[in-house]
């Protein structure tokens, strides 16, 4: 399984972005994950982004919306994994 994080440019972060990242990492811990924002690369994309502004998703192709996840606030560990078991299943 390959998890995509794609982050936003950082200009106005209102929360520790890398803390999303960080969940990630410790409750998927057999996923590959990479730095990307091709949907084809990977089985899920995860947008990270700042503030609401949620630029992050401004180069994505939404064509395929069921393998994106976007937080563009803070999280708990329980949602952030949550959404992306959701976004896998329905791949």
């Amino acid at each position: 399984m390959r998890i995509g994080i794609k982050y936003c440019g950082g200009c106005n972060p209102t929360y520790e972005r890398e803390k999303i990242e960080e969940i990630i990492r410790k409750n998927f811990t057999s996923a590959e994950i990479v730095y990307t924002s091709n949907l084809t690369d990977v089985d899920v994309l995860v947008l990270i982004s700042g503030c609401k502004h949620a630029c992050a998703i401004e180069s994505i192709d939404e064509n395929d919306v069921q393998k994106i996840v976007s937080f563009d606030e803070p999280r708990n560990e329980w949602e952030i994994t949550k959404e992306i078991k959701l976004a896998l299943k329905n791949k």
